[in-house]
This record gives structure tokens, sequence and C-alpha cells, in this order.
């Protein structure tokens, strides 16, 4: 079993952004663990983490992904992530599926796309598209 800890924060880049809800105010930052388990060609990981936001609330973040080795370097993924308040009193359900592509031993390429599937309407996301390079060391 593999486990890993990688915080993340989010910076928000542009005024006409925020103007437009497409981002909120302030800064972000994610504290995830995250373990993974291969079963031959077929893999699972597990997410946990917490969101710490400066001008919004804070919740917890968790997720499952299912991947499948095609051949050596490209993997399909599938997963469900979920965002739910601090006292789980809100959240959001979101599907994706997506591929890793492995660019070097140090370099991973990550796609992804989905949609929400639970969440309060006006906030439900339509369309997620994530595109990322991972560094490994």
């Amino acid at each position: 079993m593999d486990v890993s800890f990688y915080p993340q924060t989010e910076f928000r880049t542009t005024a006409h952004s925020r103007r437009t809800g497409r981002v909120g105010e302030g800064l972000s930052l994610l504290l995830p663990v995250q373990a993974a388990r291969a079963f031959g060609p077929i893999g699972i990981n597990v997410e946990l983490g917490y969101l710490l936001a400066e001008e919004g609330k804070d919740a917890w973040v968790w997720g499952v992904a299912l991947r499948h080795d095609v051949v050596e370097g490209f993997e399909l993924l599938g997963a469900i992530h979920g965002v739910t308040g601090t006292r789980f009193d809100r959240g959001e359900l979101v599907w994706n599926i997506g591929a890793r592509i492995k660019l070097s031993e140090l370099n991973t390429v990550l796609l992804s796309a989905g949609r929400g599937i639970r969440g309060e309407p006006r906030e439900e996301p339509s369309l997620l598209v994530y595109v990322g390079l991972q560094f490994n060391f």
C-alpha cells in the first residue's frame, strides 16, 4: 500500500473571475492524505483531506478512485469526489472520468472531466475539467 500527503493551495488570480462568481475570494489550503493499493492491473485510491478557506467555509474533502492500467504508462480512471461542511451539514458530490499519462519517472500528466450529481441546484457543477502536471520525487 502506498500513502501520500500533498498539500495544495489555490490562488484567485483575476478580479473578473471573482466578480462573475467563477471563483471565491481569498486563498485556500487543502491538506489531503491519500492511500492507494494495486490488485494486478486494477487499483483503488482513497483520499481524505481538510480544506481551510480564508474567505469561505472550511470543509472535509474525500474521494474514491478506481484505475485500470491499459498499457505501460497509460491508465484510465473513474472517481467519485465529495466535499462536505465541517459539521456534515452541506455537501457536493461529483463524478469524473480521466486518464493518467506517465511522461517520465518524475512527471505525470493528469486529465479528467465530470459533473456534479448532488449539491445545491444553483451550485452543482455542470462540467468540471482538470489538467495537471504531477511531480514525483
